[in-house]
């Protein structure tokens, strides 16, 4: 009656030296394990009240924190992700190249602090520009 039912996709953000990194699954722990191996290791893990992050070492938990990620989350929707109607296209690659596209097209650090990483990175974007 109404076709085929899809599972929801969750993209999960980290923001390392303002620099986003994705994730794209489900919520559970496997997806977010696959994530934290990508990244180097933090001296503080600013996160909210969500189960799977209690394994995160020098962890502080808060909304309040967590407003540069929330920052980034608004700026994706206004640049790609946003949707008119309710139909969402839930196709994960769809949604990698979506990031992808405005990461190149709109590259921005999300840190008032200039470090090695958000200057490499950039300095590659604007390379792919």
């Amino acid at each position: 009656m109404y076709g085929v039912m899809r599972e929801d996709l969750w993209i999960w953000t980290v923001l390392a030296d303002g620099v986003p990194f994705y994730e794209f699954g489900d919520r559970s722990y496997g997806t977010f394990r696959y994530l934290l191996g990508w990244l180097t290791r933090s001296e503080v893990n600013y996160t909210d009240y969500y189960c799977v992050y209690q394994v995160l070492d020098n962890r502080v938990a808060g909304k309040k924190y967590t407003y540069l990620v929330e920052s980034h989350n608004s700026w994706c929707r206004l640049a790609r992700l946003a949707r008119d109607t309710k139909a969402v296209n839930r196709s994960i690659r769809m949604a990698e190249y979506s990031l992808a596209l405005s990461n190149v097209m709109y590259p921005r650090v999300f840190s008032r602090e200039g470090t090695p990483l958000n200057e490499a990175y950039l300095k590659e974007v604007q390379y792919i520009r």
